[in-house]
């Protein structure tokens, strides 16, 4: 990698310099910057998961509780037990690089943390950044909404609908909108995945459509997502699938409905558009479970490389009777179910208990 001369620097016409280091802005400083990072934690003690790459764990030993860090950036998240663990990484990341610590996470990328540790409780929300949003785009004195979006809503355009000038303000608000419900709002989740289809070419219903759902958000600004552990269940995964069959009305594609629940909270959501046309409701709610199926699988995989053991299979709950008939591999095979993705199949390998008592012992298994 070559740079220019700085200026002041003498050099003979068409000399560069060549660098011996990495430096910021560069598009391979983000890869020498987390190879760096994760060298030190290796020699700290912690191993890479490998179901997320940013979360590092180092699994206790003798009677000792096990240490989590969680890498975004160049801002890092511990969780330990005691004070004197967390001073300990401190103080082997200070021997290396210029580390400030803020003390018990309270505020992390917009996101507020409240403890209230004897109920063994935690809530997260965030109320500020909504807040700021509403300010960004001009909607301080808006009046909320009690919904997300109209029921029944078509969001497909036409000739008659007008188009909306400022597209890139239309990105930047569904943007904001995805960051909340990723975070922190899965509630929002299933009308941003209709209003992300209009990127490019957004028209004005679709702008008043966002609007909305952060008029919704300014109603409902201090909901959140909390775990708890009055169950004594932390580890229990509760899954659910759904899905609406043929619910686009341009393509006539369903939209998978996903919900993973740890802790009595919300830990994975999705509600994504189908690859394919399901050709009844039983094949579009077979498509999701599929979907819910690989984020269990996932999730016990993760636990595992936690530390926590994984006892028992993890029930997938579906109310459609036909698709549980075709996941569990009973009753009449028609022609008609021939024509099923691959993908879909993905919940036929933990079907038996032999299978399930196989998976367990590896860290997954799905029900």
């Amino acid at each position: 990698m070559y740079m220019a001369v700085p200026q002041g620097v003498r050099a003979d016409g068409g000399m560069v310099c060549k660098l011996r280091r990495s430096l910021y802005g560069l598009k391979q400083a983000t890869d020498v910057w987390f190879k760096t990072i994760r060298a030190a934690f290796v020699e700290m003690g912690f191993v890479q998961c490998r179901a997320d790459p940013c979360l590092f764990v180092r699994l206790g030993k003798n009677g000792q509780s096990p240490v989590y860090i969680v890498l975004y950036v160049d801002d890092l998240l511990v969780g330990c037990t005691t004070d004197a663990e967390a001073d300990e990484i401190c103080a082997a990341l200070s021997s290396r690089f210029t580390v400030k610590s803020l003390g018990d996470a309270r505020y992390v990328l917009g996101m507020a943390i409240e403890y209230a540790r004897n109920k063994g409780e935690l809530v997260v929300r965030q109320t500020q950044f909504i807040k700021r949003m509403l300010e960004r785009f001009g909607q301080v004195e808006a009046n909320s909404v009690q919904n997300p979006m109209v029921l029944g809503q078509d969001f497909a355009p036409n000739d008659s609908h007008d188009m909306f000038e400022d597209a890139r303000s239309y990105r930047e608000l569904i943007g904001s909108l995805l960051y909340v419900a990723n975070a922190t709002r899965p509630d929002i989740s299933a009308v941003l995945s209709s209003l992300l289809q209009y990127l490019d070419c957004p028209r004005e219903m679709h702008w008043c459509a966002a609007l909305r759902v952060l008029h919704y958000l300014k109603g409902t600004v201090s909901r959140g997502i909390r775990f708890c552990c009055e169950s004594g269940d932390r580890t229990g995964i509760h899954a659910y699938a759904d899905a609406n069959w043929s619910g686009d009305k341009q393509t006539r594609r369903s939209t998978s409905g996903v919900l993973l629940l740890l802790g009595d909270g919300p830990v994975v959501y999705k509600s994504k558009r189908q690859s394919t046309v399901a050709l009844s409701s039983a094949e579009a709610e077979y498509m999701a479970l599929s979907l819910a199926a690989q984020e269990v699988l996932w999730l016990r995989y993760l636990l595992v490389e936690m530390g926590f053991k994984a006892e028992g299979p993890t029930t997938l709950q579906l109310d459609n009777k036909s698709a549980i008939a075709m996941a569990t591999n009973q009753g009449l095979h028609t022609a008609g179910q021939a024509h099923r993705p691959t993908s879909a199949f993905r919940t036929r390998p933990c079907r038996s208990r032999a299978d399930q008592a196989d998976a367990c012992a590896h860290g997954g298994a799905a029900g």
